[in-house]
């Protein structure tokens, strides 16, 4: 697909710092205090990244390589779908978490 390779790189600029951020706010929050709400808050965090890097990236790659099908494409939408959902809640969480 010829948009994703101009895609990829341009949302990783946006996304990687983003979820540097995120994960290094996560883990200060367990530090500073560990309760269920912060444990939950950092599961869901970290849960995203082993989602991503074990999942999202060889899709991506696939992609990339022209190694893909309508399934694929498919299957890329409905897992965003639930990864969206988990950061969904993990807003709604850190709301809780900052008052």
């Amino acid at each position: 697909m010829k948009w994703h390779s101009s895609y990829t790189p341009r949302i990783t600029t946006v996304v990687a710092p983003l979820m540097l951020a995120q994960i290094t706010l996560a883990t200060f929050t367990l530090w500073q205090e560990i309760n269920a709400l912060s444990i939950v808050y950092n599961v869901l965090i970290y849960s995203t990244w082993i989602i991503t890097f074990h999942t999202f990236i060889p899709i991506h790659k696939k992609i990339q390589e022209g190694n893909f099908s309508q399934a694929t494409l498919t299957n890329l939408v409905k897992l965003n779908g639930y990864r969206t959902a988990i950061w969904t809640v993990i807003f709604i969480l850190s709301y809780f978490l900052v008052f």
